[in-house]
Parts: C-alpha cells; sequence; structure tokens
C-alpha cells in the first residue's frame, strides 16, 4: 500500500495487477505460515514454488501417461529431481513448524500468554488443536498436508506470476 501511495504522490505509473497481487499473497503467506512476514520464508517459499513449476512444466513424465514406461522417468532424472524438490518442500515446510513449536515454547517459558493469542496464525491453531486434542490423532505430516493445501492459492498466484513477469 505504501507503494502505491508513494507513486501517486510522483505522479508514478502502478501496475496495480502486481501491486493487489503482492498484497495479497503476503497477506495468504502471514496467515498460514508466519505470523510476520518473514523475507527469508517467503523468498525460500517462493523460490521452491517456481522451482516445482519449471520442474513440471519442463519434462514429460512417460510413468504418467504409460506406466510400463515408468523406467524412463529413472533413466531421464526426472524422479530423482521430483523426490528431490519434495523433500525440499518437506523440509521447508518441517522448519516452519519447528519455528512455530520453538515461538511456543518460548512463550510457555516467559508466560506471554496474552501477546500471543493476538498472533496466532493458522499453523499455531493447528498445532493447538494437535496438543489439546489428543483424539484427533493430528501428526506433523497431516500438518503439513493442510499447510500445502492452504497455501495452494499463494502457489497458484505465484504460478501466474512466473508466466508473466519470467
Amino acid at each position: 500500500m505504501e507503494k502505491i501511495a508513494h507513486s501517486s504522490r510522483e505522479a508514478g505509473v502502478i501496475n496495480l495487477t502486481e501491486a493487489i497481487s503482492t498484497m495479497l499473497n503476503s497477506t495468504i503467506f502471514r496467515c498460514s505460515l508466519v505470523d510476520n512476514f518473514n523475507k527469508d520464508y517467503a523468498s525460500r517459499f517462493i523460490g521452491l514454488v517456481k522451482k516445482t513449476i519449471r520442474l513440471i512444466e519442463s519434462a514429460f513424465s512417460f510413468g504418467d501417461y504409460f506406466p510400463w514406461l515408468k523406467w524412463v522417468d529413472t533413466v531421464t532424472g526426472l524422479e530423482w529431481k521430483l523426490r528431490r524438490t519434495s523433500e525440499e518442500i518437506d523440509t521447508f515446510f518441517s522448519q516452519v513448524i519447528d519455528d512455530h513449536l520453538l515461538s511456543h515454547n518460548s512463550i510457555a517459558k516467559h508466560g506471554n500468554h496474552d501477546k500471543f493469542e493476538d498472533k496466532r496464525n493458522f499453523i499455531d491453531l493447528l498445532l493447538l488443536h494437535a496438543e489439546k486434542e489428543p483424539n484427533l490423532n493430528i501428526t506433523r505430516d497431516n500438518i503439513k498436508g493442510i499447510i500445502m493445501v492452504c497455501s495452494l492459492y499463494l502457489s497458484t498466484s505465484l504460478c501466474i506470476e512466473v508466466y508473466v513477469h519470467d
């Protein structure tokens, strides 16, 4: 918003599509992944999304169309690249969850529960339910899957930006 206000004061040209997309992405990212917009998280997440998109668009998977030719995906290295990218995404979401757990432990140790309740986000709520409701059997992998689904909108809009800006 500050960028739009600054450009309007300067009588500059504003790309509203880019500005609105950036604002929506940062809002969704803050709500689903981190309570304060961490640029390291954002750049890593965007990098992983772009890497995944480029991998998927640049390679033809024989195994998807002809199951008896799945071995070709192994020979071409596609299966290894997909597995490696999947592990990177899994590691990223594990780090996000670990950071939230560390934050919870720090808050519990220092007793700042009021500040925590004001800054809860989606992952905090999932972790809280996993802790308070053991009958739900929410595992770490369940939380990662839910986060992936929730960040699907963000990934889709980033997909569009990759095609538009690259």
